[in-house]
């Protein structure tokens, strides 16, 4: 976290436009996102749509 806040990155959303009924989206990650364990995705819309903290770690 920068500056110890959550730090929602809204000009570079992983998905848009997709129908909800689908119940899950595919995403590419950026080839330049930093590993961590505190990321978390949150659907706009319905402020009580965020996910459980997850990690990201290079392969």
């Amino acid at each position: 976290m920068e500056n110890n806040s959550e730090n929602l990155d809204i000009a570079h959303p992983l998905a848009t436009g997709f129908p909800l009924t689908t119940g899950s989206v595919k995403v590419v990650l950026p080839k330049n996102v930093t590993a961590r364990d505190d990321y978390f995705v949150v659907l706009f819309g319905d402020s009580g749509n965020k996910s459980p903290k997850f990690k990201i770690h290079h392969a």
